[in-house]
Formats: C-alpha cells, sequence, structure tokens
C-alpha cells in the first residue's frame, strides 16, 4: 500500500514571484528508491 509508506528522492527547485500570478514554483526529483523521474508544478504558495 503505497499511501503508507515513506519515499526518498533528491533534487531541486525554484520559486519565482510573477506579476498577477503570484507564486510559480518547479521542482524535479528523482527517486532514490524507484527507477522513475517526477515533475512538479504549482502555482500558489505550500504550506
Amino acid at each position: 500500500n503505497e499511501q503508507n509508506r515513506f519515499f526518498t528522492s533528491a533534487g531541486a527547485g525554484f520559486r519565482v514571484k510573477v506579476p498577477i500570478i503570484g507564486l510559480l514554483r518547479c521542482d524535479f526529483a528523482y527517486p532514490l528508491d524507484r527507477d522513475d523521474f517526477r515533475f512538479h508544478f504549482a502555482l500558489g504558495q505550500t504550506f
């Protein structure tokens, strides 16, 4: 059951404050315990 497991990864990301839109986030991560690559893109603030 993947909902109750912890995963490890390494990566980098950046944040840019864009007028009108707000905070723009872009993250790249490579999982250390699986063989796939993940890209995350989001608008707004994280908590």
